[in-house]
């Protein structure tokens, strides 16, 4: 840390000649110098300790230390006020050690080398010039050193003493009395502007000035800175605050066209002002730390009402708050390119509240609006060309709510109603590309009844209908051909009031190959599975078993899922004997369990049960075989066992 300095010209005038003594001086000077931290200009608060030495290398302390904190050094340039007292400024040479520390850290560091203290060429000359004619004043006469014998009888008239000169220490005590003093005490004349200084005692500056000069009253701390001053202006009266370093920290003016207050920062930079009329209303701004305005508030704004403008560090505009335009309060949103990106409106188009997004080009994509003209709120949402892509009403024709969709082009192909009419719920309409109604759902299509969904065709013809309740209190669904005509009906509650029901011409199922039945299987040795034989169990009605001789009169079916092939058609009635865990196909292709004991199987031969349990062989013996024949083979099987496929014909 390097420190340069320099010592204001007057406040050494002190030290030189015979007159160095002069009481109204003090032993007060100013010093100001320059401080650099790591080769650059120092900024911040510091504490700075001052002594005076009489050599400029060890030596004697004469003088000091006085410590000053904290000093405010701002660009490198710091100024302070040191009275070292009576006694130090001799005549003889001196130096001035200095030190810092920041504010309020750990000892000083002693910056070298020490300042010679030096006087002004005219502090040199003081002390034998040579006086002129009459210029011998009481200022320029030590108090106590012309004695009476000096003095020439009647030699000291008031013709010889300048007005106002004479202080009280040219006075002895209750030498003055009232025939010496006007009725009233006036300091100056019409020809002499007055002045009054009131001294503190403890340090001998004045701790308050009124001057007529200026028509000033200014208020001094110990250190011999200002710390308030009141002064009056040619068109106006101002209130000035300062710190300890002289710095303004606060003023307050008045003049014709209103009041101002402002108030700095620590640094010096304007923080924040307040004008009481700017243009017709009071207006206040705050700063930031380089002195440009971030806040301002506007008492006459816009259309009168009152203004508040938000900036960004870099002095970009960020918002803007009017209290009225056109009879409503607005406030717009920007974004850090200067760009309007929110704006909402207290009294919009129709009346209401109104609030417009914009995008980052500038386009509206989003209008709300609390009132649309019909006393309902409406909301916008629009894409990059400001073509209107969503839209939500709060009131429609039928008085329910309503969401639009519209395509790339326009076209409204989304409509959600929440009143199909006055009476009726809800209703979702969706459209193809050309506008043509696609599908229609409604909540409520009829009075008190279930919910429907209706499928159009290209041309917007219904096709297929969804009933949630078609008058019975049941679902229904139909489909209608090319004509328009129901071809299929499934019916939630049939005819009986319960049970379901499916109408229709023609019934085509691709899913398996025949019709099976649910049955329980009793297992006796083995467990019953896909392909196997079984017949009736006379002691468990509605039952079956897994079939263990041949030519078995009751043979019933044929367990269905081997060999791939599923049940095309599965019925039951659940809770009754028509029920249970395995499907027997009755009818129909299905693959099943057999064996060429009684020689090899060929497609076209009749199938019968065999004493392998849950196999089925070839008819032998037409005779024994009628009751107890299963089907017609449709495959072969040359030997052993294996899977045959059987057109199951029971007879």
């Amino acid at each position: 840390m390097k420190i340069k300095t320099c010592i204001s010209c007057f406040a050494l005038l002190a030290m030189a000649g015979s007159l160095s003594q002069a009481a109204p001086l003090g032993t007060a000077f100013t010093y100001q110098g320059s401080l650099q931290d790591g080769g650059s200009p120092a900024q911040g608060v510091y504490d700075l300790q001052f002594s005076v030495y009489d050599a400029v290398a060890g030596g004697a302390l004469v003088g000091g230390p006085i410590t000053h904190t904290p000093v405010t050094v701002t660009n490198g340039l710091f100024t302070v006020v040191l009275d070292f007292g009576a006694g130090v400024f001799t005549g003889n040479a001196r130096w001035l050690e200095i030190g810092v520390r920041t504010n309020g850290g750990g000892g000083f560091t002693t910056l070298g080398p020490r300042q010679p203290l030096t006087p002004s060429p005219y502090a040199l000359y003081a002390g034998t010039a040579p006086l002129a004619d009459g210029s011998v004043t009481s200022a320029k006469i030590l108090d106590g050193t012309i004695a009476t014998a000096d003095l020439g009888a009647n030699a000291v008239t008031s013709a010889k003493i300048l007005d106002g000169t004479i202080t009280g220490a040219d006075l002895a005590n209750n030498t003055v009395g009232s025939a010496q003093l006007a009725d009233l005490l006036a300091l100056g004349d019409s020809s002499t502007a007055g002045k009054l200084d009131v001294y503190r005692a403890a340090t001998g500056v004045p701790a308050i000035t009124l001057d007529g000069g200026d028509g000033s009253i200014r208020t001094i701390g110990s250190d011999g800175t200002v710390r308030v001053a009141l002064l009056n202006g040619t068109t106006y009266g101002g209130l000035y605050l300062y710190t300890t370093n002289g710095s303004n920290r606060a003023y307050i003016v008045g003049s014709s066209t209103g009041g101002e207050i402002s108030a700095y920062a620590g640094d010096g930079s304007l923080g924040a002002r307040i004008y009481g009329d700017s243009g017709g209303g009071g207006l206040m701004n705050f700063y930031n730390d380089t002195g440009n305005v971030r806040l301002s508030l506007d008492g006459l704004g816009n259309s009168g009402g009152g203004q508040i403008n938000l900036y960004t560090g870099e002095g970009k505009t960020a918002a803007i708050l009017y209290g009225d335009v056109g009879g409503g309060a607005q406030m717009y949103l920007y974004n850090t390119n200067n760009g309007m990106r929110l704006w909402l409106d207290g009294y919009g188009a129709s009346g209401g509240g109104q609030i417009q997004a914009l995008a980052n080009d500038g386009s509206y994509t989003i209008n709300l609006q609390a009132d649309d003209g019909n006393g309902a709120g409406l909301v916008q949402i629009k894409n990059n060309a400001g073509s209107t892509r969503v839209a939500l009403a709060g009131e429609t024709a039928s008085g329910g709510g309503e969401i639009s969709v519209y395509d790339t082009d326009g076209t409204e192909t989304i409509e959600l109603l929440s009143a199909y009419t006055s009476t009726l719920g809800g209703k979702l309409t969706l459209r193809q590309a050309n506008g043509t109604v696609a599908v229609d759902l409604y909540a409520e299509a009829y009075a008190n009844d279930g919910g429907l969904i209706s499928i159009k065709n290209a041309l917007g013809n219904e096709r297929i209908e969804l009933d949630g309740d078609d008058g019975d209190g049941g679902a229904a669904i139909r489909l209608k051909n090319i004509n328009g005509v129901t071809t299929i009906t499934l019916d939630g509650d049939g005819p009986t009031g319960v049970n379901g029901r499916i109408t229709t011409q023609e019934l085509q199922i691709t899913g398996g190959s025949d019709l099976s039945e649910h049955f329980d299987i009793q297992a006796l040795e083995n467990a019953p599975r896909p392909g196997m034989v079984v017949c009736i169990d006379p002691s468990h009605p509605g039952e079956l078993t897994v079939s263990s001789r041949a030519y078995d009169r009751t043979v019933a079916g044929v367990i269905s899922g081997a060999g791939g092939v599923n049940p095309g058609m599965l019925m039951g009635q659940s809770g009754t004997k028509a029920d249970g865990k395995h499907p027997v196909a009755l009818t129909g292709r299905v693959y099943c369990l057999a064996d060429t004991a009684n020689g090899a199987i060929q497609p076209g031969d009749l199938l019968t049960t065999s004493g392998l349990p849950g196999h089925a062989m070839k008819v032998t013996d037409p005779g024994q075989a009628q009751g107890a024949i299963i089907g017609k083979a449709m495959t072969a099987l040359d030997h052993g066992q294996g899977l045959v496929l059987v057109l199951v014909s029971l007879q």
